[in-house]
């Protein structure tokens, strides 16, 4: 059900090049101490080419209000001996939110890490779609890279001064984070390239209901 759920909703959602409006709130209007009586992360769940079943594992903090995303076979590749098939990838976390009557919670962060080793005139790209309860609230602007390079790299889609995307008052039981990455090499056979995602970290952020 979900791997449909990803294949009818996410996949044409990561094609839209706009972004959908998004509120004028900052996380100002919220503590990063969760108030008390406010909810938590429950449950993680993934699906997609670029997280194939036992290929993705989380890592809940203490308070439950982060989740870290851990992937094994997140890598797009082109080029070379690389299946044409990996050239594109995608992953959908699916984030279980108790959320009690009277909360509402918004992203308080959102960090990517993984590696780029792309050779000369090879390029690659990740974008990211965020939604609560399958509502798109933002749609990250792609993060682009060019060869030649040989590196780590942490991307930041939301950090403390975005704009807050608050969910329903007492609603919005499912977070959905979904990461698309591609690498091209223009056509060049004899050009290769790779791009990973090896972990997110996503951090919610509560405050009665507004």
């Amino acid at each position: 059900m979900r791997n449909i759920a990803f294949t009818l909703l996410v996949a044409p959602l990561l094609a839209c090049t706009a972004a959908p409006e998004v509120p004028s709130q900052t996380h100002q209007a919220a503590s990063t101490v969760p108030p008390e009586g406010a909810g938590f992360i429950e449950n993680v769940a993934y699906a997609g080419t670029g997280c194939p079943e036992n290929s993705a594992s989380s890592g809940v903090s203490p308070d439950k209000q982060v989740v870290t995303s851990i992937f094994s076979a997140f890598v797009a590749e082109k080029g070379g001996a690389s299946d044409p098939t990996k050239a594109s990838l995608a992953c959908l976390v699916m984030i279980d939110v108790n959320v009690p009557a009277g909360f509402q919670y918004a992203l308080e962060s959102v960090h990517h890490r993984g590696f780029a080793g792309l050779q000369s005139e090879v390029t690659a790209t990740r974008q990211s779609l965020y939604m609560i309860s399958g509502r798109p609230l933002l749609v990250s602007a792609p993060v682009k890279f060019k060869g030649a390079q040989d590196k780590d790299y942490t991307n930041a889609d939301v950090e403390a001064t975005t704009p807050a995307l608050w969910s329903p008052c007492g609603g919005g039981q499912v977070l959905w984070v979904a990461t698309k990455i591609e690498v091209s090499n223009g056509g060049r056979a004899s050009r290769s390239g790779q791009l990973t995602v090896d972990t997110i970290d996503t951090e919610i952020i509560w405050r009665r209901c507004q």
